[in-house]
């Protein structure tokens, strides 16, 4: 009869000078026994059970003390305290699909006692598909089809890693990984060549039986064994697979067929799973698909703390936490600014590390689910650093409690942050122009921020008007970050007061002198103006021929850049005596007295400057002119023909003091 040997469990001797590691086998289709891993022996064997009910796949011992067996028949399983003593406990049973010749191929368990069969019909390779079974609420559930080859699966937290059989071009195996929300496409890591087979390898003929177990050779060390044997085969090579090279390194061989093989770690103290097993995989806590939940994520905001657990851990643990690890695995390049602090540590639990890359707790008390579940939901990051260094990094939590483990990676990507904005001072020349906040601080430009002063949320300084003093700027470096606050002092410089003084009406044809007055400590340069034109510069007085109405200008330049101004008007006082009109005039053309024109004592703005006849008939007519010009004279003609001789009526409006319009009329005689 064919020997059926199942591994399942390893059983570390603590304090042991020599490393040793036990566990159970099924063997003679279904006798029990122990066996000693590090050497490959047989140590006891036991009584063979009842007769059997079909092969057996796999054995489990859950957190209630009881062993699980899954059968092939129907994926079936049986339990007690005894693994080889048989009580039927649970078989799925589907009415609407036709089971005939479906056989379970494959069995493993998960770190929340969830069990994973494989089921093929052997007469129809396209029926294979993975099913969960729940063996607290008896639920069986088909999650999806599985490719028709895959022969074994091992649950690395709740991810797999499987063996798939394929024979084309020949037959050959793969390693792959293997997601229960896609179980057709699994990933393929590396292919497993017919090296393999002990006697008869050929490819075409020959099919080895392969099954992957975990073996936790240390508290910190794992690895995933693969064992194989063929047909004709009398020994049974055990394999250590290498995902890092992609290959299959031979560590053992018994000399007995081991058909199927499945360790569960139970008795190991241990932590910092499948180091050696750097394939990617992602973990996470609640099997979900939800990402949101599974803290892959960005680390938003600077100095303040990021959760990395999910909150509905789910653990089942009826005894002590030997241990629970979580540390930053790579990319802690801010060390001792960033580390992982723990918010919660309940009564009894030894915590080594607390604000370090490490934590480590561990209790010899007996812990409960939820105790477990608040201490992960407590566990968080923080980087002190205001612009922490950008990168990924990958905290690893590890757990153990009796008959349990499981691992989860967290993601945190800390992206380029913005410099924090610094408080900045801002000086401005108090008449300059409108200046935008955007171009005086660069950086603003890059933050979603608002001013609490409302005359700057337009991002604009009005120079001598937006009041001078403190401004705060409100701005967030991340999604949902708190605050940070930018202070912006707001100062102008001084004005050295400079005055010409009010305006001035005084007689004209002299010379005016001008005194500067104010503050000139921080003058530069001076420079006047008259009437808009530049004509001395580098004086506080200022002389100028006064003969017309003039505006006076200075410009005073500061060490600091500012320009300010001043101006002040002066009028030439003007009487009615100040304009001189003739009596007659005879335009005989003589060269005396031929024209009629307007003289005066200043060079006065002439608005209007009108000639009639005693009906009211307009001889002539002149617009804004000053008296000098002599152009704006009457000949004595109309339309190119001498005018009667005789009396007419003239009207002028010229430019009194300040401008102001007057007005003066009278009779000019025409002699011929």
């Amino acid at each position: 009869m064919k020997k059926l040997i199942l591994l399942i469990l390893i059983n570390l001797i603590q304090n042991a000078p020599s490393f040793s590691q036990e566990f159970y086998y099924w063997g003679d289709w279904y006798g029990f026994g122990i066996a000693d891993f590090s050497n490959c022996a047989i140590l006891n064997k036991f009584d063979k059970p009842p007769a059997n009910s079909g092969a057996t796949i796999n054995v489990f011992k859950c957190p209630n003390g009881l062993f699980y067996r899954a059968s092939e028949i129907d994926g079936g399983f049986l339990n007690n305290t005894e693994p080889y003593y048989q009580i039927i406990n649970k078989q799925h049973q589907f009415s609407d699909v036709n089971r005939i010749n479906e056989r379970a191929v494959a069995a493993c368990i998960n770190s929340k006692s969830l069990i994973y069969i494989v089921m093929r019909s052997w007469d129809n390779y396209s029926k294979s598909y993975l099913m969960e079974y729940d063996y607290k609420s008896g639920r069986f559930t088909i999650l999806g089809n599985v490719s028709k080859g895959l022969r074994s699966i091992v649950a690395l937290g709740n991810k797999f890693i499987g063996i798939e059989e394929k024979l084309q071009p020949y037959r050959h195996y793969n390693i792959v990984q293997l997601n229960v929300l896609d179980p057709i496409n699994p990933k393929i890591l590396f292919q497993i060549d017919s090296s393999l087979w002990v006697k008869d390898y050929n490819p075409q003929i020959t099919s080895p039986n392969f099954q992957l177990f975990k073996n936790y050779q240390s508290c910190d060390k794992a690895e995933l064994i693969l064992s194989c044997y063929t047909r004709f085969d009398s020994i049974t090579n055990f394999y250590k697979l290498d995902f890092i090279n992609q290959k299959c390194t031979q560590i053992c061989s018994m000399d007995i067929r081991v058909y199927i093989s499945r360790f569960i770690g139970e008795g190991i103290k241990g932590f910092d799973f499948l180091k050696d097993c750097r394939f990617e995989i992602d973990f996470d806590l609640n099997n979900s698909s939800d990402t949101s939940k599974n803290y892959r994520t960005d680390y938003f905001c600077p100095q303040q703390e990021q959760k990395l657990h999910d909150q509905d851990w789910n653990y089942y643990s009826d005894g002590p936490l030997d241990s629970l690890r979580v540390e930053i695995a790579s990319g802690g390049v801010d060390d001792p600014n960033e580390y992982l602090k723990a918010n919660y540590i309940p009564q009894g639990i030894i915590l080594i590390g607390n604000k370090s890359q490490s934590l480590l707790f561990t209790s010899n008390s007996k812990i409960v689910s939820s105790e477990i579940q608040k201490i992960l939901d407590g566990i968080v990051y923080k980087n002190e650093l205001s612009s922490p260094s950008p990168g990924q990094r990958i905290i690893r939590t590890c757990i153990y409690v009796p008959w349990f483990e499981d691992t989860v990676y967290t993601r945190i990507s800390i992206p380029v942050f913005e410099n924090q904005l610094s408080d900045t001072s801002i000086w401005l020349c108090p008449d300059g122009d409108a200046y935008s906040i955007y171009k005086l601080i660069p950086s603003l430009a890059n933050f979603n921020g608002h001013w609490l002063n409302p005359d700057l949320n337009s991002g604009v300084i009005y120079a001598g008007l937006t009041i001078s003093g403190i401004h705060s700027y409100l701005y967030t470096r991340g999604i949902n970050c708190i605050p940070d606050t930018m202070i912006l002092r707001l100062n102008y410089f001084p004005n050295p007061a400079i005055s010409l003084g009010p305006d001035q009406i005084t007689e004209g044809n002299l010379v005016q002198q001008i005194n500067l007055s104010g503050d000139f400590s921080n003058v530069n340069t001076i420079n006047w103006f008259l009437n808009g034109n530049w004509v001395a510069d580098q004086s506080r007085t200022f002389s100028f021929e006064f003969n017309q109405d003039t505006l006076v200008s200075v410009s005073v330049l500061t060490n600091d850049q500012c320009q300010f101004y001043d101006s002040t008007q002066y009028f030439i006082k003007i009487s009615d005596d100040d304009i001189w009109i003739p009596d007659a005039f005879s335009p005989n053309g003589d060269n005396i007295n031929d024209q009629f024109g307007i003289a005066g004592k200043y060079n006065l703005y002439i608005y209007n400057f009108e000639i009639f006849d005693r009906w009211g008939n307009q001889y002539f007519t002149a617009c804004n002119f000053r008296i000098q010009d002599k152009s704006q004279s009457w000949n004595g003609t109309v339309i190119n023909r001498n005018a009667n001789p005789g009396p007419y009526i003239y009207r002028i409006e010229y430019a009194g003091t300040a401008g102001r319009k007057l007005t003066k009329s009278g009779i000019i005689n025409l002699i011929r």
